[in-house]
């Protein structure tokens, strides 16, 4: 422990760093410690809270292999995550755009309901976001 909230792994030679990484990363880390800081209102963990945690023993290939498999895996999605958030992004502009129309009086929203003008604009900016 460095300070009172500041712990530095080091892993040692059989431990990749990047195994080490994606264990404390992990959901089980997470989970483990959740019962452990429930109802403290100024959360500690302690060395050897950290040290009992347990984890896959694998070997030092199987780990570089696995941490391989990982990056290709989110080298993959990386595009994929890339056009949400354009997408969400673009919705955001819009639901802001429609809102700022609709109190201005810029547009009557059961009116535009009515003529489908709002599906419309919803259409129009879906091919936008597939273009």
């Amino acid at each position: 422990m460095l300070l009172q909230r500041v712990c530095k792994l080091i892993p040692s030679s059989t431990l990749s760093p990047d195994y080490l990484k994606s264990v404390i990363e992990s959901k089980s880390f997470v989970a483990y410690f959740e019962p452990i800081l429930t109802g403290v209102s100024v959360p500690h963990i302690s060395s050897d809270q950290i040290a009992n945690f347990r984890f896959p023993s694998i070997s030092r290939e199987e780990q570089d292999n696995r941490m391989d498999a990982l990056g290709r895996v989110i080298g993959s999605t990386f595009p994929i995550l890339k056009t949400t958030d354009i997408s969400i992004d673009r919705l955001r502009e819009y639901r802001a755009a429609l809102i700022t129309a609709a109190v201005t009086g810029q547009i009557d929203v059961d009116a535009a309901r009515a003529k489908g003008t709002v599906s419309a604009g919803l259409d129009r900016l879906q091919e936008a976001a597939e273009a």
